[in-house]
């Protein structure tokens, strides 16, 4: 019998064209394995960006932003900081560093501008990404504050305008000029959510009174969550948006469609959980259990993260669901992550967490073998082949599907050959023959032969029937760079820029005119004045 491989090198010169084959080989069982799949992955997502550190690097086509563009970037540093961490290949650190610098004054002081393009689920975002930074001991630059300072500022200013409405008795507007139109207030559960966490995870981090102080916050963000509908404890669901179209009064929630996005669950979910590990209160471990119950039978098909979205027609169930936008494929992944985080401070979730994030990474190793190099990643993990939709968004998601199953909490369900537990996140140590237990059919695989012309074709097609709202974004020719792990040695070396097409060909990449500049401005008037707590508990994963 043929071997694929020599099928597809045959099949290449029958059409008369050379054949390329490449492989993401995902082996769950293994750490090296996951640190491997998440590398390839990464370097693909920014296959087509500008590394420069000068513009943002998300990009995407006109069939997105839902969410602001900025935000999403503040999204990627919470990705790409984790990667870091967890993997060791610090490729990226300086894009990270120098972007979130350019940001600080902007999004991280201890004041900011409103406007409809910087709302608060963009300062929340970033605050959050720093927050990540100071978490794992990402590195500041000493002639800068550190990177828990911006949290503790950014969370300051949340609190301010978090407190400064007076409809619905606080919250945080899904748009800076909601209250301007007829006193109409509409909050949103991302903004509040990502509110909720930081003060959460930085009361986690802190001690003292300023543990009790952020303690005090995160409940608050809870308290009035639960007075304005959009955190349902009756039964653990989230409204995505609570309005009031009254100048006094309480927020109801907005029940015109169904609108079930996976992140606001993470948000909380996991805030709860750290709260738990602050407190130590059984109410908080209550709270994160309710919302990992409804996330598990809402997200989860076939032991796999899906992505709900809009539902336009209730009578049709979940099949009534539509993801409108590119960018809320990057949702599910940020799902992943809080769940992981979750087993830390809730072992008792492990059994019930692991094997959900362990089955969707396979899934999304099969889901990621496309284009040329059979390692781009599409946007439906419940697809066990590339589904031709690929995008930034799908691709990002789908490093914090991998790198999720490198947070885990240290005890495992999984056990080794010889029965004991293994360490890290349940994956084998290399070399020695341990593995979990799991038959050779769960290693997912991937070797996939690209003929070139022939995938091509497929992609421009599908590619040409897709729903656009607008015409298409030009964009600046991405810069050459390779996936290198310094301390690893690792070298992505099937990853090729010029090979990999996260878009259409002929698309190339696409900027956004208002982040083409450094956008610092001068600093703000320190209305909050910078803390530099002598202690603070960093997390370092450290791997079997």
């Amino acid at each position: 019998m043929l071997s694929l491989s020599l099928s597809v090198a045959l099949a290449g010169l029958l059409l008369g064209s050379p054949a390329r084959v490449s492989a993401l080989e995902l082996d769950i069982n293994s750490t090296q394995s996951i640190k491997d799949a998440a590398a390839v992955t990464v370097a693909n997502t920014l296959s087509n960006s500008s590394l420069s550190g000068d513009v943002n690097p998300v990009y995407g086509d006109d069939n997105q932003w839902l969410f602001n563009s900025s935000t999403v970037e503040a999204w990627l540093y919470s990705t790409l900081i984790p990667f870091w961490n967890l993997t060791g290949n610090d490729t990226y650190n300086d894009l990270i560093t120098k972007r979130m610098y350019s940001k600080a004054d902007l999004e991280l002081g201890t004041s900011w501008e409103e406007s409809n393009n910087d709302t608060n689920m963009n300062h929340a975002a970033w605050a959050l990404a720093a927050v990540t930074a100071a978490e794992m001991g990402f590195p500041a630059e000493s002639s800068n504050v550190s990177w828990l300072t911006y949290a503790e500022q950014a969370e300051g200013t949340l609190l301010s305008t978090f407190d400064f409405s007076t409809i619905c008795g606080g919250g945080l507007e899904a748009e800076n000029d909601d209250l301007s139109l007829n006193n109409r207030s509409v909050k949103d559960a991302v903004s509040n959510g990502e509110f909720f966490q930081l003060a959460s995870r930085l009361a986690y981090l802190t001690s003292g009174d300023d543990q009790s102080g952020y303690a005090s916050d995160a409940e608050k963000v809870w308290e009035w969550s639960v007075d304005s509908e959009m955190v349902l404890e009756s039964n653990w669901t989230i409204n995505f948006l609570v309005i009031n179209t009254t100048a006094s009064g309480n927020c109801t929630g907005y029940y015109g469609n169904r609108i079930e996005y996976t992140y606001p669950y993470g948000l909380y979910l996991s805030g709860a959980a750290y709260m738990y590990n602050v407190t130590g209160a059984a109410t908080w471990k209550t709270r994160a259990e309710g919302l990992l119950n409804t996330t598990l039978s809402m997200f989860i098909e076939e032991g796999v993260i899906v992505e709900r979205g809009f539902n336009e027609d209730p009578d049709l169930g979940w099949a009534g669901d539509v993801v409108w936008d590119d960018d809320e494929y990057a949702l599910k992944g940020l799902l992943a992550s809080c769940l992981a985080v979750t087993t830390r401070f809730l072992p008792d979730t492990i059994d019930t967490i692991e094997p959900i994030l362990r089955s969707t990474a396979k899934a999304v190793a099969k889901q990621c073998s496309g284009m040329s190099n059979g390692t781009v990643c599409g946007s439906d993990w419940t697809i066990s082949s590339y589904d031709y939709n690929t995008n930034f968004f799908s691709s990002m998601s789908a490093v914090n599907a991998l790198t999720a199953n490198l947070m885990m909490a240290q005890d495992s369900v999984s056990a080794s050959s010889d029965g004991a537990s293994t360490s890290g996140t349940g994956v084998g140590t290399e070399g020695d023959g341990s593995s979990s237990g799991l038959s050779g059919g769960d290693i997912a695989g991937i070797v996939v032969g690209s003929v070139a012309g022939v995938a091509l074709v497929a992609a421009a097609a599908f590619f040409v029937f897709r729903k656009k709202r607008k015409g298409t974004v030009g964009g600046a020719v991405p810069e050459e760079h390779t996936a290198t792990d310094s301390k690893g040695n690792y070298q992505a070396a099937e990853v090729e820029p010029n090979e990999i097409a996260e878009l259409p060909q002929g698309a190339a990449s696409y900027t956004f005119a208002e982040m083409d500049t450094d956008t610092r401005v001068e600093p703000p008037p320190q209305e909050l004045p910078p803390q530099e707590l002598q202690k603070a508990k960093t997390i370092r994963y450290e791997l079997a």
